[in-house]
This record gives structure tokens, sequence and C-alpha cells, in this order.
């Protein structure tokens, strides 16, 4: 059975809006990657974490019966996967985070904000962000942080642009005076904003992904240059830390788009990033892009397919995507548990082709 991929590019445009004289706003961007992470002593978890990735009316939603005047916290809904590409070179000046939230249910009782944090080399921390206010029965956008905001942490492009940068959200739930209380809160969506510095380069970097394709690694980005001098090293590393030239990839003033097959990957996890060296020999960093061992072996069958995408992994999965040739996101899914198979329905999907995006992992499938 062939199992076929493709690697496709998703750039987050960074369109800016200027703060000051020095700072400017990223886009507002979604996460891609939801999920619980504990809370000491939480009484429950979110249900269908992914529903925080559009703004549609659909929740995550947790659920507690809660006694007389007694309190309950609820485990963080974690957004990571932000696709940030911020310039190697900048200062990171402020994270803002915005929550569409509401209350579901119609009892006594209240819902508050137990904690709002970032998430940092994957654990969570930084300054507490929560505030007293009651969640409202209509939804309602809350904004945490600012552009002068570093939430107490040290941040770096190379931290902010890493998929496991994020945020996490918990709450409080509070029972009533005199009976207890089934409880229900829900979130929507959940976006984040980068405030930066940057010097421009008469080269600009504008997206950079690598995936991989059958025994190779293909890196994709795109680019805008002004000078025939401008060029891209690819390098690549197995630590993150020791780094080796590839090759040099001249840039076109009339291209946009450029790709780098390497045809022989380390056995391990492989590390690449792009050297952009301007004609004046000035010169930054992309960010670091990672292929795992852990995307090594997903497969997804049968393809082409009829009514239902299976997916198995060596590794646990933790989300599925499936969008259109434009990018556009039809359905996501992640298993409710830790799980190396996950099955996506397809039937109502109308012919033709598919993008599949399990983890780091691009597959294109037919729809039948």
């Amino acid at each position: 059975m062939k199992h076929f991929t493709l690697t496709l590019l998703f750039f987050a445009v960074l369109s800016r809006m200027v703060v000051n004289a020095q700072c400017s706003t990223g886009a507002a961007t979604p996460g891609s990657i939801f999920f619980n992470t504990t809370v000491a002593g939480a009484a429950s978890g979110w249900t269908q974490p992914q529903n925080a990735m559009t703004s549609d009316g659909v929740y995550s939603t947790v659920t507690l019966t809660v006694g007389i005047l007694a309190t309950a916290t609820t485990n963080y809904l974690t957004a990571t996967g932000f696709g940030f590409a911020i310039p190697a070179a900048a200062t990171i000046c402020g994270v803002t985070v915005t929550v569409q939230h509401k209350r579901i249910d119609l009892a006594l009782g209240a819902i508050v904000d137990n904690s709002v944090k970032l998430v940092s080399g994957g654990s969570i921390g930084g300054t507490e962000h929560a505030n007293s206010t009651d969640w409202p029965m209509t939804e309602t956008t809350v904004t945490y942080g600012g552009a002068a905001d570093t939430w107490g942490l040290s941040l770096t492009p190379s931290i902010v642009n890493n998929a496991n940068f994020g945020v996490g959200v918990s709450a409080t739930l509070t029972g009533g005076p005199l009976i207890a209380l089934l409880l229900e809160a829900g979130i929507d969506y959940i976006s984040m904003a980068i405030t930066y510095t940057n010097t421009p380069l008469a080269i600009t970097l504008q997206g950079f992904s690598a995936a991989r394709q059958n025994n190779t690694n293909v890196l994709n980005w795109t680019a805008t240059s002004n000078d025939q001098g401008d060029r891209f090293v690819v390098q690549r590393s197995g630590d993150s830390k020791n780094w080796q030239d590839l090759a040099t990839i001249p840039a076109q003033p009339d291209n946009m788009q450029y790709s780098y097959i390497d045809d022989n990957p380390l056995s391990g996890n492989n590390y690449y990033r792009l050297y952009l060296l301007n004609q004046d020999a000035q010169g930054s960093y992309s960010a670091i892009q990672e292929i795992s061992q852990e995307t090594i072996g997903i497969s997804c069958y049968p393809n082409p397919v009829v009514s239902t995408i299976n997916v198995s992994s060596p590794a646990p999965i933790h989300n599925v995507v499936l969008r259109d040739l434009q990018g556009r996101t039809i359905q996501s899914k992640s298993p409710g548990a830790p799980s190396n198979t996950l099955q996506m329905p397809a039937g109502n999907l109308p012919p033709g082709i598919y993008l599949l995006q399990v983890d780091g992992a691009l597959f294109k499938v037919l729809k039948q």
C-alpha cells in the first residue's frame, strides 16, 4: 500500500501596526494544537480542546457539580502551535492573548479565571494574568497582557517561534449558597499576537517549513529580496547547537518560492535553519525547524479514501488537521487520551485532493 506525502507551507502573514518608534505588533494568530495540562487539585479537564481553534460558536467545555459555596478548579486548556516567524534579530516587547469565553449553565454560583499563564519551553509559567471578572452568559472576548508585557519571562524569537510556545487558561467554579450546582464553562477561541522590534534587512523571510517526505527531508520557504547578491545558507544540526552548512542558494528578486531537499538526513532528530545573508554581508537566522523521530513512520490509509481516514504513528498523536489545497481547515481532531491511532471521517467530503497534517508530518489524500 502506498502512502503519499506532500509538503505544504502555511504562512502566517505578519501584518503590522506601529505601537511606538521601536515596537510593532504582528496580527493575532490562532493556536493549532490544544490539549489539557493538569492543575494540582483540579477536578476536571476540558472536553474537545481543539474546538478553541476557530471562532465559530463551538466550544471546548468543562462541566462540574460544585457543592454549596464550594470551589473547584479546572485543568489548563493549553494552546500552542501559533506558527510565529519572528526574525531572529528581533527583540520581544510583549505578548497579547485574547480568549473568547462564556458561562453556559443557567445556575447560581460563579465562574472566574483561576490562572492564565504562558507556556514557554513546554512548561506553564511566568506572571499570573487571571482576573476576577465573572464569565458572562454571552460570549465575551477578554484580553491578557499587552504590547509591553512579557509576562515576567525572558522571551526571544526562538522561544516564541517554537511550536511548544503558547498559553494556558484555567477556571474556578464556585457553587451557590443553597444547593450543589452543575456549572459549565466554555472557551470558543484563543489567539495570540507578538510585539517586537526589528531592523528590516534587504532580504525578508516570510515563512519557512521542514517536513518528512519518503526518505528525505524537504525544506520550503518564501522570501522577498531587493538585491542580486542576497543568498540563503541552509544549515542542519543534530542537536540544535552545532550547525553544518548544506547549501548556499542565491536569492532572486523576481522569485519568492524556494526549496531544498536533504537526501541524506541524520539518523536521529534533524534541525534546520536558514542564514539570510545580504549583499552588504549583514545576516540573520531564521527560526529553527525540527523533524523528529516521532514524525517518522506516521502513515494514513487507505489512499484513495472513501469514508474514513486511518492514522497510525509510532508515537502518541497530538493533533490531526484536514485542509483543502488552499490551506483552509475543514476539520481537526485530537485523541481524548494518549493514542497511536486515530480515525477521521471523510464520507461527506466532495471528491478531490486534501492535505492531512499529523503533528509534524503532512500527507496528500485523494477522496474518491
